[in-house]
């Protein structure tokens, strides 16, 4: 158990995993997501496999997955804290101010997250900077280089005279600059992300720009224009 637990599997995920494995519902039952309380009321010895069963590890993350879409996203911080910790992201005890901006990234990361682990390579660009190693990512769709910059520079100034910096603010400034700029939203957000996050994908765009912060923010962008500059 507790090296699954290590690899970022739920207990609960797992003994509802297993049980499955050596027991089916009754005919007709559907249901794959199970409570232990639910497991046992369900459990009829004549339902168990005779079979040899298979372990499908693509079956567990994606119970594994469920058990944490459903789970609140408070408890689920509180799973995520120790491994940001350990990989060195925020201090021990984690400081009380930063939880909200933890909570935030929680929220934005758990549909997308199918074992605990997982929330490390996915979430360092809110807490590392990083490298741009292709400037090529940091030009629009069918917008030349200076284009781009413009548009860099674009969204630099809104953001700077943003004073409440929070996901509905950002998504208000950046549709307007769309319109601003004649730009579809493939063009502007591909950039965007790469600039602010040095990924090709990441969580939604508004919401990851309000957990990166404003300063932070700032400065990538201006660390776009510099590399598109040279």
């Amino acid at each position: 158990m507790s090296e699954f637990k290590s690899q970022g599997y739920l207990p609960e995920a797992l003994f509802n995993f297993l049980a499955l494995l050596g027991w089916s519902p009754p005919e007709g039952d559907t249901q794959e997501i199970f409570t232990r309380e639910e497991l046992i009321e369900k459990f009829d010895l004549s339902r168990v496999n005779v079979a040899r069963a298979c372990f499908s590890y693509t079956k567990l993350n994606w119970m594994n997955g469920m058990y944490i879409r459903n789970m609140e996203k408070e408890k689920l911080m509180e799973h995520f804290i120790p491994l940001w910790q350990k990989a060195g992201f925020i201090m021990k005890p984690c400081p009380e101010e930063i939880r909200p901006k933890l909570l935030k990234l929680t929220e934005l990361l758990q549909a997308r997250i199918k074992i605990l682990t997982e929330v490390v390579p996915m979430s360092k660009f809110a807490f590392i900077d990083f490298k741009i190693v292709d400037t090529k990512n940091l030009v629009g769709k069918n917008m030349t280089v200076e284009q781009s910059i413009e548009a860099f520079r674009k969204i630099g100034e809104k953001f700077s005279g943003l004073q409440n910096f929070q996901e509905t603010s950002i998504k208000e400034t950046l549709e307007a600059l769309l319109f601003e700029l004649g730009l579809v939203p493939k063009q502007l957000y591909n950039m965007l992300r790469w600039a602010v996050t040095g990924e090709k994908n990441s969580p939604p765009l508004y919401g990851t720009i309000e957990v990166i912060g404003k300063t932070r923010t700032l400065e990538r962008i201006e660390k776009a224009i510099e590399l598109l500059n040279v």
